[in-house]
Parts: structure tokens; C-alpha cells; sequence
């Protein structure tokens, strides 16, 4: 996506819940990666985002079938996080080994596991956190652990953490992105308002709205859900795993210089699939249209699935897939 269109595009596939490789919505991930890995392999996709909530009870044979299904497809680079279920038991040692496997390699972009020493009720004990930050096509990309420093599990409850390390790195991360001049994506599991912790709450949101933050993209919810704040796109994608908001599929989000866009695509209708990248659509617009008269003098289109690439004016583009 970079070097054919300067645009920052990404497939985003909602919570999983795996549990077993025959289930249907085991079989309705391997459909959605290998439509994903194609957009890919034809540049129009930088990576696959997966927002956590990977297995449904976070263990070791659940994460063998999201391994199974990534490898049939190796040149496809992946991001993940982790969310709730990948610590129903109160352990994320299966998490950690399957983040050691894909995050930590090529395809992963080579991310490690970090150990700090975070707050306890009685003494200070080292907490492996999953946080970790890259560039794609201009976009500073800060991809957030708010499970890992909490201790939600089936029993407890939800109880989702950033903890005082990750929060400094964040503002440190956002900080020198505005200084670089680069516009921020921030990929976490749920919404800064589900955090437990008030100060953390107002804290990420203050980050988030401080920076300009041009999208935060997450899971959870289960539900499509787009929530402009006039600076700020906050987006979820229907589940994979636990659907009941209509047929299943993924999302597609973009930056186009100063336009941020998102649309869902379902499995259930077929390629090619069209997302105009640019002028915005004026429900998630950020700024007025440069003419005063309203005219739009440049048009980005991104079309999946088409077999060539045409130019459709002086700076629409049509994207080809297969």
C-alpha cells in the first residue's frame, strides 16, 4: 500500500473466540484470511489486525487453530493484541507463547514481550506486557495491553489495566509522533472508558484527544460501532467467533492524508468491494471541504477485487486484487 498508493490500510477481523478447527466460525476465519491475504498480495492491504478475544478460553489448543490457519498463509503480516478471554484462567502463558510466535517474527514485525514491575496491593510484582509501536505508510501505529496488567478472569470479572509503564510509553510514543509530524492509529481491545481505573480512563482519553489521535480501532464489543468525536474515529468490528450482528466479515480502515475511513465487508457478498478513501464522508469528517463552494476537486478510490488497475481522474485510484 505504500510504495503503489501512499494510502495506510488495514483488514481488521473482530474477536475470534476459537475453541475448535471444525467449528464454522474457525472455517469462516480461513475464508476471511485467504480474502485478505489475496488483497494483500496485491498491495492493498499493509497488515490483518486481530483486537484479541483470540480464544475463547485462552488456551494452548485454541491458539493451535488460529496458528493453523495463519500459516496456510505466511506472507500475510499480522498485528495482535490481547483482550479478555485470552485470560479467562488468570494466566496468559499460552497467550504469551503464541505473541512470542507471531508477533515476534518477520510477519509479526518482530515485537518482544515486556516485564515491568507494576503496583500490588502488597508488593510490587513483574507483569509481562504485550504493547508495542511501528510505522506503516506515514502512520505511527500504537498497538495497547489492557489485559495483561489487570486480573480479570471467569470468576472475577472484567478488569482491564494499562498500568503507569505503558501509560508513560504511550504519551511518549504520541508526543514524538507530533513531533515527526506523523498522524497516530491506537489499536487496544475496548473502548478507554471500560478501563477500571478512573485516572487511567481520563488519562488515555486526555492522550488520545491531546495528540489528535486520528483513529482508535477495537474489539469487545462484538458490534459494528463508529463513534466520530469530530477529531477522533473510535471503531469496532463485528465478532468473528460470537456474531449476531448480521453476516460475518471484517473491516477495512484507512488513512489518506487527512481522511480517515472505515467500511465492513461481509464474506457473504463478493468482491470487488469499494471504499472511497477520499473527501470524507461527512459523518466522519474532521474538517470543512477546502473550496467554499463545495466543490471536490480530488477523489481517492480504493476498489477491491478488480482484475486492473485503471486511473479514474487526476487522483482517484482503483485498486486491483486478483
Amino acid at each position: 500500500m505504500t510504495a503503489s498508493h501512499g494510502v495506510f490500510a488495514f483488514a481488521h477481523i473482530g474477536d475470534l473466540h476459537l475453541e475448535r478447527a471444525e467449528d464454522r466460525h474457525a472455517a469462516d476465519l480461513r475464508t476471511i484470511l485467504a480474502e485478505v491475504a489475496g488483497l494483500h498480495g496485491h498491495g492493498l492491504l499493509d497488515f490483518a489486525y486481530l483486537p484479541g478475544d483470540l480464544a475463547e478460553d485462552g488456551r494452548a489448543e485454541q491458539y493451535a487453530v488460529l496458528r493453523e490457519a495463519l500459516d496456510r498463509h505466511p506472507a500475510l503480516p499480522v498485528r495482535l493484541i490481547a483482550g479478555d478471554h485470552d485470560r479467562q484462567h488468570g494466566t496468559m502463558a499460552d497467550f504469551d507463547a503464541l505473541f512470542a510466535a507471531v508477533a515476534g517474527s518477520p510477519r509479526g514485525g518482530g515485537h518482544a514481550a515486556r516485564c515491568h514491575d507494576l503496583p500490588r496491593p502488597r508488593d510490587p510484582v513483574s507483569v509481562t506486557h504485550y504493547h508495542f509501536a511501528e510505522t506503516w505508510a506515514g502512520v505511527r501505529c500504537l498497538f495497547l495491553d489492557m489485559v495483561s496488567p489487570g486480573y480479570g478472569q471467569k470468576g472475577f470479572g472484567l478488569d482491564f489495566r494499562l498500568g503507569p509503564h505503558q501509560l508513560a510509553w504511550l504519551g511518549a510514543e504520541l508526543a514524538r509522533a507530533e513531533r515527526e509530524g506523523l498522524p497516530c492509529a491506537v489499536f487496544a481491545h475496548t473502548y478507554p472508558d471500560d478501563l477500571r481505573v478512573p485516572d487511567e480512563r481520563a488519562a488515555l482519553a486526555g492522550l488520545i484527544r491531546h495528540h489528535g489521535v486520528r483513529l482508535v480501532e477495537m474489539g469487545h464489543t462484538h458490534y459494528n460501532e463508529l463513534a466520530p468525536d469530530g477529531r477522533t474515529l473510535y471503531a469496532a468490528a463485528r465478532s468473528v467467533g460470537q456474531n449476531e450482528d448480521g453476516s460475518v466479515g471484517y473491516a477495512v480502515a484507512a488513512i489518506d492524508g487527512p481522511v480517515t475511513s472505515w467500511r465492513f465487508k461481509p464474506l457473504d457478498r463478493a468482491l470487488p468491494f469499494v471504499m472511497v478513501t477520499s473527501p470524507a464522508d461527512r459523518r466522519l469528517a474532521t474538517a470543512p471541504l477546502d473550496a467554499a463552494d463545495g466543490t471536490i476537486a480530488d477523489c481517492s478510490i480504493a476498489m477491491y477485487g478488480t482484475k486492473d488497475v485503471d486511473l479514474l481522474s487526476n487522483s482517484a485510484i482503483a485498486f486491483s486484487a486478483f
